[in-house]
């Protein structure tokens, strides 16, 4: 897979470890194209035989990811393999078979992950204001918030799980989530609101702000409860949303 296309870099942004804490926080899609990503990328040559032979766990996820991404034969049939004697001739014999499928149908399968993946709300992305996750915490920092490309803010976790935002230079702190999941979870809201409207900022029907806004609104209280627009991220994130300007407060 070209290592530099738009789906490439949000796939890097999921490379957790499957069945890991981290993993386990993301949504249900992204635990999906995490561990499909954990089988392409990690286990590039020879990769079929580690994926055969994985534990019981981890082969569960991998095949359940390329299940959900449309590969149910592939998967049928590496679980096929994993309860074989995998020294004999025969197993050899089908190992190397289904190597050589999989070698030639891998463009095939990378397209099929990104479709599933835009199928469940990820875009690619012409917006210049995005939280990007990272892959590992830098101390306290779990996220970034961009805009064009420039990090602008930080997003940072305290010892009992909450999760804040901070400006560089801002001594004011903005309550955003209770803990990790529910931050994953509101992050990809407003990322995809921002892909879908970040363009329309100079559009002034003050109707269709409040539109954009209202759903907002909704699909963070699914989240959790809205605090006070004065320390709430989210809240005061909805406020501006219904002035027309798509950003973190």
């Amino acid at each position: 897979m070209p290592e530099e296309t738009p789906f490439a870099k949000y796939i890097q942004q999921l490379e957790f470890t499957p069945g890991s804490p981290e993993w386990h926080s993301m949504t249900l899609a992204e635990r999906v194209l995490a561990s499909f990503a954990d089988i392409m990328r990690d286990h590039v040559g020879d990769w079929l035989v580690n994926v055969v032979g994985s534990p019981p766990e981890a082969l569960t996820l991998y095949c359940e990811a390329l299940e959900a991404i449309g590969a149910s034969s592939l998967a049928t049939d590496i679980r096929a393999l994993a309860v074989s004697d995998l020294d004999s001739d025969d197993s050899q014999t089908k190992l190397t078979k289904l190597n050589e499928r999989v070698e030639t149908n891998w463009d095939a399968l990378w397209s099929a992950a990104e479709t599933y993946a835009r199928q469940h709300g990820w875009m690619t992305s012409t917006t210049p204001k995005r939280i990007v996750i990272l892959r590992q915490p830098e101390g306290d920092v779990v996220a970034r918030y961009t805009m064009l490309g420039d990090v602008v803010g930080e997003f940072y976790q305290i010892p009992g799980g909450e999760i804040y935002l901070r400006y560089p230079g801002d001594s004011r702190h903005w309550y955003v989530n209770k803990s990790i999941t529910a931050f994953r979870e509101a992050a990809a809201v407003f990322n995809r609101c921002c892909e879908l409207h970040a363009d329309d900022e100079e559009e002034e029907d003050e109707v269709a702000w409040s539109l954009v806004a209202a759903q907002l609104k909704r699909d963070l209280e699914n989240i959790e409860p809205l605090g006070d627009p004065e320390t709430s991220l989210w809240s005061a994130t909805i406020h501006d949303t219904e002035s027309g300007l798509l950003s973190l407060y």
